[in-house]
């Protein structure tokens, strides 16, 4: 890495946090809504993409695999995150602006990387697997100038 290369690293955003479980068919079968809520990138054990809600009482964790991203009140701190194979939309809101536009390129950017490298560990790996559970935040993204 040279001087002249920008390190970007994912933020912890304090958001307010709708998660949406839904029907195949597309409706709505459960909403819930997170006041108070952080949510980071990571990393578990088998590499995936994870983003990690914690709530006062409660962490969720979103493996992130294909996803939507709808981002245009993002000004104004909201976007929501479609996410198809699990069924869900995470729908984020009050954030800061300028924290938010760096934590959804960073992860557009992962995911994209991810996708790229082929990085999938198949479901008989992961059941028989003896690895520790694990979430280590995501490494920063170097930009070159």
């Amino acid at each position: 890495m040279s001087e002249s290369d920008l390190r970007i690293s994912s933020p912890v955003i304090c958001c307010s946090l709708t998660v949406e479980t839904l029907f195949p068919q597309g409706t709505i079968k459960k909403s819930t809504c997170y006041k108070s809520s952080k949510i980071s990138l990571g990393r578990n054990e088998f590499r995936d993409i994870i983003l990690q809600m914690e709530a006062p009482k409660l962490r969720l964790d979103f493996i992130i695999k294909k996803f939507n991203l709808h981002k245009k009140f993002l000004r104004e701190g909201k976007a929501t995150l479609q996410l198809k194979d699990q069924l869900t939309n995470l729908m984020i809101a009050n954030a800061p602006p300028n924290a938010l536009l760096t934590f959804l390129k960073v992860l557009n950017d992962k995911t994209e990387k991810h996708i790229q490298n082929n990085e999938n560990v198949p479901a008989r790996a992961r059941m028989l697997s003896n690895l520790p559970k694990a979430f280590d935040e995501i490494s920063p993204m170097t930009v070159k100038k």
